[in-house]
């Protein structure tokens, strides 16, 4: 990936929903809802909350209801690609990185394991299977 197409800071809210390419449902205080289809049905939403710092900017995403769908693994991996995030989930995986570059908290890696850079966003939902 070239240094053009991603940066080292976090994501602001509506670059989250972006990536995500859905519309945001209900946004209230810390919390909203992705919706994919606009249908409102339970396999095109998925409930989320996130942390901001003291920039305004995310922090941290947590996906309360996720989906099997691909539109939520092409979002999580343009997430990763593009700005400094990485997934965990409970299981038997250590933190999930978009790019080698991005900056992981000390001791993340001894605690969590190794971590696994995807090449894809299909690489999601094999490796939430395998953990």
């Amino acid at each position: 990936m070239s240094g053009e197409n991603h940066s080292p800071e976090l994501a602001t809210l509506d670059e989250v929903i972006l990536a995500f390419e859905a519309t945001p449902v209900a946004p209230q205080g810390l919390m909203f809802v992705l919706d994919f289809d606009g249908d409102g049905s339970p396999t095109s939403c998925c409930d989320c909350g996130f942390r901001l710092n003291s920039t305004g900017r995310i922090r941290g995403l947590t996906i309360f209801r996720p989906v099997d769908e691909a539109w939520l693994w092409a979002g999580l991996f343009r997430l990763l690609e593009r700005f400094n995030y990485f997934l965990v989930w409970p299981g038997d995986c250590g933190p999930v990185l978009g790019r080698r570059d991005t900056l992981l908290p000390e001791g993340l890696s001894d605690e969590l394991g190794a971590p696994v850079e995807l090449e894809s966003a299909d690489e999601l939902p094999r490796l939430i299977a395998e953990s």
